[in-house]
């Protein structure tokens, strides 16, 4: 009864026979459509419940009215297919929609109803009638397309049907469902009416292969499905997934063809943005693979690089019975330069020596940034001492042009380790560690050498620092400077970093980099880790009892993030100096959280429910993530200076400030800027909302009376505990 009113409806002109509703009813039953009618003025709703018992789609019984059919819809969909409905009766229009429904067995389905409506003569919408489709499998392959591309991958929208029905013998369709009009802008008639019509509209390049797939499937009786491309009456390209198949009669006689149109246009564009993502993410991976192995400064290769081609050269000499040279470069006096003009003067400086390093080579050798100041070379099929000095000689050569950085004129001379294989070492670790010998040599004859023997004694010498440092440690040589961190909006002084200096009987005060290196190396640094932390607390309790209500940072390392233990040692320090846990913030790394991250997660985890704060420090310059940030226990965001001190020269630099600034506020992370040298720099961080900055335009690193001085006293509090 049902078919036979949406029949009735959809007859033009009564053209319409009993044969064709027949193909009709076979056309749904083919799509797996079943139809449904609402009576608007009585609220009584059928539905052909022996197509969907059969496909098994909706419960066997849900009453005779729209409510009762309501019932039956996933809650989260009800009122939308209700305010469908009756929006569709009250302005007495076509509409379409997907919604769920819940089955007596718990299960749900997916469903697409499209429906039209039935008017009296003064226009009032009288009865609504249409079809629906179950859709389940297609809302479940697109979940899975989902799951599996991410965000390069978006949802195919709800897609247009049209069916259709072909004589075997004739040309073109002899039945098209009105649904056609919508996907090509050509209604049933027109497409009907010209034998020809289907091939006028295919377009030229789809053209002779789908003509062919369908002559086949009449000439077989096989089912055929395809894509192809038609052109609409407004000139646009929609794209087509057809499938068709040949009914037969009892006997097994072939009949007619009968099949359905869906627009694929959004699927393929999606399949070509999918596309253009796996590209960007391709592009993404091989950037993310380069900033692993390359120096986010100089772009030159780093460390690991650096040991991955000079172990590449020893495996081709050991191959072609040759030689490689391995050169170690330190930059002399270089730290006075970033201390006379500033960091951004001495990257200025780095990148400038990395461009003359890499001119002054052979497209063969490797010329890498190992950290700091200090360069290394690898030169495969360098085996003789003489040639590898005259090298070396052209490199210091190249050093040696002044450069102008700041408007100074700066002149870079630079000490030379060389150390050849398989001459002074079988391995690539011999070789670092003698190239590294002939380096310090060189500082003192100002000349490149090459490794020998007797030159060990100056391992012997680093040795010796070794024990000045330990001996330090138990002596109190071991001094704390702060750094002011700085309220962006108040300018009011937030906390202090603390960061260690060596008051050197001998040497005098030695900076971080002079030291800190040989406590990583030797296994002093958690000691000099855990030093440093105790001062400090005791520094801050001090202040806290003169009125001075300052937070403290302090950097640890990858060996606290390993250790298990440190969580009750901070928690001991702080009860020590009954400094409560917030005012503590430890700095850690991007880098240092992947020696080991599952236990590193551990130790945050333990570290954060002390109540002490976390803080990434140099962000951007390792490789965290979005998602990996939003696993760990962090509450404040430390931009690594490269980037702040060149955002006003660099548009790049700049937006990945602004992207680090809202990363850390979404996360609902404090974001603080360093490496702040300049006034401007400080206005645009200002306005970029940035909440904390440290710098050398802020404060310099200073010892902790010169603190008190500029700290305002506020009014004495209470020590926790």
């Amino acid at each position: 009864m049902i078919l036979r009113r949406l029949t009735k409806a959809l007859r033009p002109a009564g053209r319409l026979t009993g044969a064709s509703e027949q193909r009709l009813r076979l056309a749904l039953e083919l799509a797996q459509m079943s139809t449904w009618e609402w009576d608007v003025e009585t609220g009584e709703a059928g539905w052909s419940r022996d197509a969907e018992l059969t496909a098994g789609h909706v419960p066997a019984s849900f009453g005779g009215t729209l409510e009762s059919f309501l019932d039956h819809v996933h809650p989260d969909d009800r009122e939308h297919v209700r305010r469908t409905l009756l929006m569709a009766a009250d302005e007495a229009r076509r509409f379409e929609l997907e919604y769920r429904l819940v089955l007596p067995d718990g299960q749900t389905r997916w469903r697409t109803a499209v429906g039209d409506v039935l008017t009296d003569d003064g226009g009032r919408a009288t009865r609504i009638i249409g079809v629906g489709q179950d859709i389940t499998e297609r809302k479940e392959a697109e979940e899975k397309l989902r799951q599996a591309e991410g965000r390069y991958r978006t949802l195919v929208e709800q897609l247009p049907l049209a069916s259709y029905v072909e004589e075997l013998d004739a040309e073109s369709a002899v039945y098209v469902s009105p649904q056609i009009a919508d996907l090509v802008g050509y209604t049933a008639d027109e497409w009907v009416s010209d034998p020809n019509f289907f091939a006028s509209v295919l377009d030229p390049e789809d053209r002779d292969r789908v003509l062919a797939g369908f002559a086949a499937m009449h000439e077989s009786g096989e089912s055929f499905e395809c894509e192809y491309r038609l052109v609409a009456r407004d000139g646009r390209v929609v794209w087509i997934h057809d499938a068709a198949v040949v009914v037969r009669d009892p006997a097994g006689r072939p009949l007619y063809a009968q099949g359905y149109m869906i627009d694929i246009t959004e699927r393929k564009r999606n399949e070509e943005a999918l596309q253009r993502s796996q590209e960007q993410l391709r592009a993404q991976m091989h950037q993310i693979e380069h900033q692993a192995l390359h120096d986010a400064l100089t772009d030159l290769p780093n460390r690991t690089l650096f040991q991955d081609r000079a172990e590449q050269a020893l495996l081709t000499a050991d191959r072609e019975r040759s030689g490689f040279a391995v050169m170690l470069i330190d930059l002399d006096r270089f730290k006075e330069v970033n201390d006379t003009l500033g960091h951004h003067s001495g990257d200025l400086l780095l990148r400038e020596i990395a461009g003359r390093l890499r001119r002054a080579l052979r497209e063969s050798d490797t010329v890498a940034r190992l950290g700091g100041d200090e360069f290394g070379v690898v030169a495969p099929g360098l085996s003789d001492s003489s040639t590898a000095r005259l090298i070396a000689d052209k490199l210091r050569d190249e050093l040696a042009v002044p450069v102008v950085v700041g408007g100074l004129t700066i002149e870079v001379e630079a000490s030379v380790g060389i150390a050849i294989y398989p001459d002074h070492g079988e391995d690539v670790e011999t070789l670092i560690r003698h190239a590294d010998v002939s380096m310090y040599v060189s500082k003192n004859t100002h000349t490149p050498i090459v490794y020998a023997a007797a030159y060990d004694h100056h391992s012997l010498a680093r040795l010796a620092l070794v024990g000045e440092l330990r001996r330090a440690l138990e002596s109190d040589e071991i001094v704390v400077h702060y750094q002011p961190e700085s309220d962006a909006a108040t300018g009011e002084m937030r906390r202090v970093e603390a960061l260690a200096r060596w008051q050197h009987p001998d040497r005098g005060l030695l900076e971080p980099d002079q030291f800190i290196p040989l406590a990583e190396q030797t296994g002093l640094i958690r000691a000099l880790t855990s030093y440093v932390l105790d001062a400090a607390l005791g520094q801050c309790a001090a202040w806290r009892a003169e009125g001075r209500d300052l937070g403290i940072a302090v950097n640890i390392t990858g060996r606290e993030l390993v250790d298990l233990g440190f969580p009750e040692e901070v928690r001991k320090l702080l009860s020590k100096w009954r400094i409560e846990p917030a005012a503590l913030e430890l700095e850690i790394t991007e880098s240092t959280i992947m020696t080991d991250p599952p236990r590193a997660r551990v130790v945050l985890a333990r570290l954060s429910s002390l109540g002490v704060r976390l803080a990434i420090d140099d962000f951007g310059s390792g490789y965290s993530s979005f998602g990996h940030l939003r696993q760990l226990p962090i509450d404040v965001l430390k931009i690594d200076r490269s980037f702040i001190q060149n955002m006003t020269e660099d548009t790049g630099d700049a937006a990945i400030v602004r992207s680090a600034i809202d990363l850390g506020h979404n996360l609902g992370l404090e974001v603080v800027a360093e490496g702040v040298e300049t006034e401007e720099i400080k206005r645009h961080l200002e306005a970029l909302g940035c909440d904390t900055l440290q710098g050398y335009h802020l404060g310099r690193p200073q010892p902790a009376s010169r603190i008190a001085e500029v700290a305002e006293p506020q009014q004495p509090r209470r020590a926790a505990g």
